[in-house]
């Protein structure tokens, strides 16, 4: 490639090149990190962008992240052939310092369009034979102003049905009716337009079809789109979020710790649920980039449900859970084999799935996503987890049954019997290995749980009638907590918890009784 050279900025004048060597450019007296940096966003003709720290390339239908090493590489064969008349040799450029200037002068010269801004979310997902516009609903060429930043390399085929690989393991794994949740899940996490603020839990025991479902959907992306985590904790800063995170559009926890012991310890996975705009940072690198969105989905996985020592009900409404039915008989291996195994139908079963589930209505995902599905898994699953969403719940259903004598629902809690139920309540962590609560926390966490039937708020006293027909003072009603009482005999000693005395349904039975009432006279007992 030749061109004219520029007029020379330095007083001395440089010789006159007659010829270039093939592929070379002239230098001119501008600072050489520019002139490169520019010369990079000319070959290619428009098609890079940067967002944050992160360089952007169209090809194949959408905008791909440039790695470091692949930006170092273009600088420096772009350097290399760089001809500056000022020198003999004329390629003289290319060294360190040279490439990681022309990297950073490359990024501040790039402009966003078509990426448009940190909140954008295009509506279009792209395969590998046109782009699927799905305000549309149909399939469109490839184009750049579509702004997609990622591709599935499968091609779309409309009017697919469900594929029978991933029907046999949805009849096999899981209980009848999921067929709707898992089809909802497939186009939730391959649609970037399908609302946030939920991730899906697969509950079952080790070999049940858990792993099946999420290693079918890891490889509807390429591996750089998705990842992997040990739990939600791990998060805990902006260089976790820009290590794990940043640039995926699916991380999964597969083998995620059943017990957590603070909401605050998931503060920023929540977040990341509801993508929210977050911070991250390079290791070792003092300054942030800008808050952007991740668009990333998440899936937990666990073989028990998840238990905290605060009864957290953020987890709960973010989290839909989907259970596996145990397995029968040995394992069948034919299912992963036929779901997983390189064949010639591998690309056709992903194909086949990914477009059965872009044909499901917005609003039926929507609809599971709150938690509703039409068999009503999900429901059964939400009660079940608030039961066994902490401590204090997994304790009282065990300990729990209602309180005996004539007075019945009516029986007053008193402080002594309070501090025995603590004391059994510790006993019973240590057996359990659950994590304490204080106390008043344990107070509260019951309360909450038993609702108001069994734990009267502070009040105040009916009003009395006068003969003056003046009104008469009312007076204050403390709280009252009634109708429940500790299993007989479960505790040995003071600190040993007697196994063969626990139960359940505590927390059924107690949900059967009439709600607790006051006596006449005002006097609680």
């Amino acid at each position: 490639m030749s061109s004219p050279a520029p007029a020379c900025v330095h007083s001395k004048a440089a010789p006159a090149v007659s010829t270039l060597p093939e592929g070379c450019w002239l230098a001119d007296g501008s600072p050489i990190d520019l002139q490169s940096a520019r010369r990079i966003q000319l070959e290619a003709a428009g098609l890079l962008r940067c967002l944050g720290e992160t360089v952007y390339s169209y090809e194949q239908g959408f905008w791909r992240p440039v790695t470091t090493n692949a930006l170092k590489r273009q600088a420096q064969e772009i350097l290399s052939r760089c001809w500056s008349p000022r020198h003999s040799q004329g390629c003289i450029f290319g060294s360190h310092a040279q490439v990681m200037a022309t990297v950073e002068s490359l990024k501040i010269c790039l402009g966003r369009e078509p990426l448009l801004s940190v909140d954008h979310r295009p509506h279009v997902i792209v395969f590998s034979n046109g782009t699927y516009d799905l305000q549309q609903q149909r399939l469109v060429d490839h184009d750049p102003d579509h702004g997609a930043t990622y591709r599935l390399a499968l091609p779309f085929q409309d009017a697919a049905a469900c594929p029978p690989e991933l029907e046999r393991v949805m009849e096999r794994c899981y209980l009848p009716g999921a067929q709707t949740i898992i089809r909802a899940m497939i186009r939730w996490v391959v649609d970037p337009s399908i609302r946030y603020g939920q991730c899906f839990h697969l509950q079952g025991s080790s070999g049940s079809g858990k792993g099946l479902l999420i290693d079918f959907l890891r490889s509807l992306f390429p591996p750089e789109l998705h990842g992997d985590m040990l739990c939600p904790s791990l998060l805990s800063g902006p260089e976790k979020v820009h290590q794990f995170i940043l640039g995926r559009r699916l991380v999964v926890f597969p083998d995620c710790p059943t017990s957590f012991k603070a909401q605050k310890r998931w503060n920023t996975f929540y977040e990341l649920v509801e993508n929210k705009l977050v911070t991250t940072r390079k290791l070792h690198c003092g300054e942030a980039e800008q808050s952007r969105r991740m668009d990333c989905r998440y899936i937990l996985a666990s073989t028990g449900p998840f238990i905290s020592s605060d009864g957290t009900d953020g987890f709960h409404r973010r989290v839909r859970t989907l259970c596996t039915v145990p397995r029968r008989g040995d394992q069948d291996y034919r299912l992963e084999s036929d779901l997983q195994a390189p064949s010639e139908r591998y690309l056709s079963i992903r194909a086949e799935a990914v477009s059965w589930a872009l044909r499901m209505p917005v609003g039926e995902v929507l609809a599971v996503l709150d938690g509703k599905d039409p068999a009503g898994l999900l429901e059964d699953s939400a009660r079940d987890a608030a039961v066994s969403g902490d401590s204090v719940s997994l304790w009282a259903d065990a300990c729990l049954i209602p309180a005996a004598g004539p007075d019945g629902p009516d029986t007053v809690v008193a402080d002594q019997d309070w501090m025995e139920m603590f004391e059994v309540f510790k006993a019973w962590c240590q057996f359990t290995c659950s994590p304490v609560v204080p106390l008043s926390n344990f107070q509260g966490q019951l309360r909450k749980l038993l609702g108001p039937t069994r734990c009267l708020p502070r009040s105040k006293a009916p009003m009395a009638s006068t003969s003056t027909g003046e009104a008469s003072l009312r007076r204050n009603l403390p709280k009252l907590d009634a109708g429940f009482q500790l299993r007989p005999d479960v505790l040995v000693d003071q600190t040993r918890l007697d196994p063969r005395a626990l139960g359940n349904g505590g927390l059924a039975a107690l949900a059967q009784l009439p709600a607790a009432t006051r006596r006449s006279d005002g006097v609680d007992g």
